[in-house]
């Protein structure tokens, strides 16, 4: 099946109202082929995580190959 990434903002958490210029910003991703698969157990790579804002790319990581969570 295919591997499908997943990606979520760890911190700051939901709701966060602020007016400061930075916000550093933590991130889990995984890549897994079943719904199924453990945190630990990734069977893909997520190459790039973008944060967006109002579906505008405000920042971009790109991950090595061997990172797969």
């Amino acid at each position: 099946s295919d591997v499908v990434p997943f990606v979520e903002i760890t911190a700051p958490g939901n709701g966060l109202s602020t007016n400061v210029a930075a916000v550093d910003v933590a991130v889990h991703f995984r890549a897994g082929a079943n719904p199924g698969d453990k945190p630990g157990k990734p069977t893909g790579n997520v190459s790039e995580v973008a944060l967006l804002l109002d579906g505008v790319e405000i920042a971009a990581r790109v991950n090595n190959p061997s990172t797969t969570s």
